[in-house]
């Protein structure tokens, strides 16, 4: 069918606006309609969009562990009336959590905060005396056999051992568990004090299995935090009663 000489000249405009369109008219910027700009970053297919890698690796460069330490520090504290008389509750709770455990449960404390300085004032109150470790799961360097060496040191067990040669973690908890056993010992009870148990060098199974096995021993005592929001799926049904715990809620609140 012919086109009319009209009908013609019409389709030949049509095909010439098309053919003069170029990407550069397509692709307008949001939000600046009649305004002739051309968004190049967002639509231009040619330009390749940054991946999450890369803006995840630039957020690293850009700020690092001691820039975010001291940015938090000039951030104003808030609602300084409040956390005062939430410290003072819990540390009103300091006779319980001892009572609890010389009944022989242990402790892991949860909740939103750091929870150090608190449990820190706990131990200086009521573990004063008595035989104690720290071991703070949050320093990246964290050498769990080192923390054992110590206890076995400061209950003065001999171990044999051959000069520049290291025990296995089993061997030691196995050691130290045996000595608290034993109804001839000098040191009746231990406790240790474990802040972050879910830091990055005790999340594995070999050190969870073995803190386990020592806090099994009714004469060794463990009180524990936790930061991590998933933090409770490293602990199921099986090794929280393996561990003998009670998961009390703790929000502090605090910074660090």
């Amino acid at each position: 069918k012919k086109l009319k000489r009209n009908d013609e000249r019409e389709f030949m405009e049509l095909e010439q606006k098309e053919f003069d369109e170029t990407p550069r008219d397509i692709f307008i910027s949001k939000g600046s309609h009649n305004t002739g700009k051309v968004n190049t970053e967002i639509d231009d297919p040619h330009v390749k969009s940054p991946t999450q890698s890369d803006t995840s690796r630039n957020i690293g460069d850009i700020l690092n562990e001691i820039e975010y330490a001291n940015i938090l520090e000039k951030i104003p504290d808030k609602h300084i009336t409040e956390k005062k008389a939430l410290s003072e509750l819990y540390k009103s709770q300091f006779s319980q959590w001892y009572l609890e455990l010389r009944s022989g449960f242990n402790i892991l404390f949860y909740g939103y905060g750091s929870k150090k300085e608190l449990l820190d004032e706990f131990s200086e109150v009521y573990l004063r005396d008595q035989p104690l470790i720290v071991i703070n799961g949050f320093y990246p360097k964290l050498d769990i056999v080192e923390t054992f060496m110590q206890i076995i040191n400061g209950i003065n067990l001999d171990v044999d051992m051959k000069p520049g040669t290291r025990e296995s973690m089993e061997k030691l908890t196995t050691l130290i568990r045996d000595y608290f056993l034993n109804p001839d010992r000098d040191f009746q009870r231990l406790y240790i004090t474990v802040h972050n148990i879910d830091g990055q060098n005790l999340r594995t199974l070999q050190v969870q299995n073995c803190l386990g096995i020592l806090a099994s021993c009714p004469n060794i005592h463990l009180i524990a935090s936790v930061d991590h929001i998933n933090a409770t799926l490293l602990f199921d049904q099986d090794r929280t009663a393996r561990f003998g715990m009670i998961l009390p809620r703790l929000d502090h609140m605090k910074k660090k």
